[in-house]
């Protein structure tokens, strides 16, 4: 068994619902390895496993056999697969002499909000099957939190953040194959209640275009792949959604555009018609699909759910819940904390200052309360009085708040009057990762929408990376060596306090995982 010591190297896999970033903590940069087994109609005898499909020569009615469903890791045979061609082909990982992996520690993600039964069978598979000497379990959210606050390149509005002051809060958007989620980090801390999730993502994106091309041109239902590329390529983010629906509307229109589909033969893969490129290619020699309207009606699903007859609001409309759920001015402290605060705080005034955001609410739900109460019959009278009184102290209870610590434990963290306006650190560190960051004029959008609900008072920086993709990896990067530093270097210690702080991870040893066995 190996201890902490002997670990000297650490896997890190950001696994994704449709893609997995894996490297070492000594890479520069991961690799993207598709996380699905695919196979296609001309060999269906042989499954193409990761980055196999690359070797595919014809795309054309290609499946997915996913892990994922409904973004959750579920079929474990599947996700065997793929780690193991991740681990022997892609990393080369040389195993010992039991053929486990003993001497390397693994750092890989998980979904937000994930099931536990999930969780702890994935621990299992990798210590039991795989012998990783040591297992890390975290989220994209709280990597790309810890990135963003080691990352010196960012400039917060027109100002290059200072890395002697960096911020001790921001709100991550993380937008991806299955959900698009909400995070917010305070003091490092990934506050639970505050968390939201818009049940949108690429998959429904990709979904919703082969719905609308195969209705208005061609059938492309069993065009997964190719169409994914097309909306890849294709579409974009509008800034001004009924303009451009006007300008699409004309015959001659800027935005119309022509994708040639590709034939396996010269192209392997599609492509953007360009009149000036491409002016020795004959169109009418190639099967083309006319872009026009859906370049920016796809991507507006993510703004607005409701036109595929979803009941929830956009993204921006969910940042914005989440906020406006924070107490103006906000603290964290551990429920002991409050505990204490409250028996010392005898006198009205404190009670005062400790009065929820919310209590204006509970006092109309109260009135609302009474008056149901007061149709009921006078021998009830006195049990009224009594229920009255006990909500009225409820109401005058500080809420407490819900949030992860870095072991993975839950504690309580209670909202109170402080100096600090907690929204406008949030407003004004806003992160965006996925893969649907990508789009043109995404973060122009967000940023727009959210000036509009916003008062002017607040600023507002949105700060979007140059690969939104491999942000939350480049964060497990700077945990896994900020650890080792603490590892290798116990007189010299290195690591900041901050830098357990940010996420919330299980760190389990073997024989932490053996002990609860």
């Amino acid at each position: 068994m190996a201890n902490d010591d002997e670990i000297n190297e650490i896997v890190i896999i950001d696994n994704g619902a449709h893609t997995m970033k894996v490297g070492l903590h000594t890479d520069t940069t991961p690799r993207i390895i598709p996380n699905c087994v695919t196979k296609v109609k001309n060999e269906k005898r042989r499954p193409f496993i990761g980055d196999q499909m690359d070797e595919c020569k014809d795309y054309s009615g290609m499946y997915y056999i996913l892990p994922f469903n409904r973004g959750y890791l579920l079929n474990w045979d599947v996700q065997r697969q793929i780690w193991d061609y991740v681990f022997r082909v892609v990393l080369k990982l040389q195993p010992d002499s039991k053929n486990r992996y003993s001497h390397l520690g693994i750092l890989i993600t998980e979904p937000v909000y994930n099931f536990p039964e999930i969780r702890q069978t994935m621990i299992r598979i990798l210590f039991e099957e795989y012998g990783f000497g040591k297992v890390l379990i975290t989220s994209a959210p709280q990597l790309a939190a810890l990135h963003y606050v080691h990352d010196d390149e960012i400039e917060i509005g027109r100002k290059p953040k200072s890395s002697l002051n960096p911020p001790s809060c921001c709100l991550v958007l993380d937008s991806g194959y299955s959900f698009s989620h909400v995070v917010p980090f305070v003091d490092g801390h990934k506050l639970l209640t505050h968390t939201k999730r818009v049940n949108v993502g690429g998959k429904a994106l990709t979904n919703h275009l082969k719905e609308i091309l195969s209705y208005r041109q061609i059938n492309v239902l069993d065009e997964t792949y190719v169409v994914n590329q097309m909306k890849e390529d294709c579409c974009f983010v509008s800034m001004d959604f009924w303009r451009d629906l006007e300008s699409a509307s004309k015959r001659d229109n800027p935005i119309a555009r022509d994708y040639i589909l590709p034939d396996y033969i010269v192209y392997k893969r599609g492509f953007v018609y360009d009149p000036i490129k491409h002016s020795d290619i004959n169109k009418s020699d190639y099967q083309l699909i006319r872009m026009n309207n859906e370049r920016f009606q796809v991507p507006e699903i993510l703004f607005h759910p409701s036109d595929i007859n979803m009941d929830q609001i956009g993204i921006v409309e969910t940042i914005i819940f989440s906020l406006n759920e924070f107490h103006p001015a906000f603290r964290l402290m551990s429920s002991k904390q409050a505990t204490d605060n409250a028996a010392n705080n005898n006198s009205t005034n404190e009670r005062e200052n400790l009065k929820d955001i919310d209590s204006e609410e509970d006092e109309e739900q109260e009135e609302v309360e009474e008056d149901e109460e007061a149709s009921i019959d006078d021998d009830q009278d006195g049990e009224t009085e009594q229920d009255n009184g006990d909500e009225n102290l409820k109401a005058k209870q500080p809420r407490l708040s819900q949030v992860q610590c870095t072991n993975g434990s839950i504690m309580d963290g209670l909202e109170m009057y402080d100096d600090e306006n907690i929204r406008a650190q949030l407003y004004g560190n806003i992160l965006l990762i996925g893969g649907n960051c990508r789009f043109v004029n995404f973060r122009d959008r967000v940023y727009n929408d959210l000036r509009c609900f916003v008062p002017d008072l607040i600023d507002i920086n949105v700060y979007q990376p140059s690969n939104p993709i491999t942000y939350a990896w480049q964060g497990g990067r700077i945990l896994c060596q900020s650890e080792l530093k603490n590892n290798n270097n116990n007189n010299n210690n290195r690591m900041n306090i901050s830098d357990q702080s940010l996420y919330h991870r299980f760190a389990v040893s073997r024989q932490q995982y053996q002990h609860k066995q």
